[in-house]
Formats: structure tokens, sequence, C-alpha cells
């Protein structure tokens, strides 16, 4: 039972740690791109000769946005979670070239674990104890590789259907994704900085639970 509840705690650790490659993945940030999209469309139909010169602007600047990520310049997210009572803190940070390569850091953090987790896995832990856990991870692209991370943000599944309540159907992903999701697997672009530390930090908490 001890191994049980320590292995179901660990899960939730590893949601925020999977949180952070969902957050730097493409397949995160292509709903919002594709909501964006949406809206420049409308704005185009609705809003007369006015509102296709704001489109242009906004394609103008969607472009800019894409040169910045192929150029590696720094910008910063932070994204809260809640679901049903389990929160996720997560911080990404564009930190620029270091060494010839383009650092992206991310931070997370669970706040609370909620209800019914807790009362699923007959969990004890406090809330309090739960948030020492921060998992850290840091990716470090070369330009080959960043341009197959912004090529993998940028791509759109040949079937999407813009304007059309089907958009919502399960997508599927797009060869750019497919290619970025084997560059991580394989090419050891990113690393847990401090995964000792969490993992002698989740021994200590959930050691004190089994007592």
């Amino acid at each position: 039972m001890k191994k049980i509840k320590i292995f179901a705690a660990g899960l939730v650790v590893l949601l925020s740690l999977q949180a952070i490659s969902s957050a730097i993945s493409p397949v995160a940030i292509n709903e919002p791109k594709a909501v964006n999209e949406n809206t420049t469309e409308q704005v185009k139909l609705t809003g007369g000769p006015g509102g296709a010169l704001f489109a242009d602007k906004f394609d103008a600047l969607a472009k800019r946005y894409e040169k910045n990520l192929r150029e590696c310049v720094p910008a910063h997210f932070n994204q809260y979670l809640d679901l049903f009572g389990l929160k996720i803190n997560l911080s990404i940070d564009i930190n620029g070239w270091k060494e010839g390569k383009c650092e992206y850091s991310a931070t997370a953090n669970v706040p609370a674990i909620g209800d019914d987790i807790r009362e699923t896995f007959g969990l004890t832990v406090t809330d309090e104890q739960f948030a020492r856990l921060k998992p850290v991870g840091e990716c470090h692209f070369d330009k080959d590789q960043l341009n197959i991370a912004v090529d993998a943000l940028l791509s759109e599944p040949k079937d999407a259907m813009k304007g059309d309540k089907k958009i919502s159907k399960k997508r599927e992903t797009t060869p750019e994704e497919e290619k970025f999701m084997a560059m991580l697997m394989t090419q050891n672009v990113c690393q847990f900085t401090n995964k000792e530390e969490v993992f002698r930090q989740f021994e200590e908490i959930f050691g004190l639970q089994s007592k």
C-alpha cells in the first residue's frame, strides 16, 4: 500500500514535469493560434476595408513574432491551471543565445493536489509539503533544432477547417510536430536540472506519510 500511495503521488509530480514539455511543445500553443487566425478572418469579413487593413497588421505582427522565435529573442510566459483542485503553476523563459544555443528554461510547481486525487489515493501530505517540489527544466537548441521547434509551433493539420465547428474534433499531429517530438526524444536537448533535489524532497515528504 505504501508503494501504491507513493506511486500515485509521483504521478502528480510527473504531471507537473510533463507540463513543462507540453508547454514547450507546439501542440499546446496551436489551439490559441487557431483562435487568433479565426479572429483575423472574421475581421477581414466583417470589418470592411478598415478591417482588412487591421488584419494585415495582425499578419505583419505574427511574422515579426515568428522572426523573434527563430532568432531566440528573450521572452517570458506564465501559465496557471486549476483542474478540479489540482493546481499547476508553470513559468517558461526564452533566455536568448548561450554559447551558440537558444536556451529555454521552465519551472513547474503544484501548490495543491485537489480533493479528488487526495481522496482517491488516500494521500495525507499537505499542500504546503507538496508545493516544495519545484522541478526545473532546460532546453538548449542549436539553430537547426530551434527551426524545427518553430516549424512545429506554426504547423497545422492538413484537415484543419477554419471557422468550422469540426475543428474541435480530435486533431492529428503534423509532420512538423512529430519531427519536433522525435528530436526531443533522441537528441538530448532538454534536461531536468534539479532532478536529484526533487527526488530527494519527494522521498522526504512521502517518507513522512508512511510513518
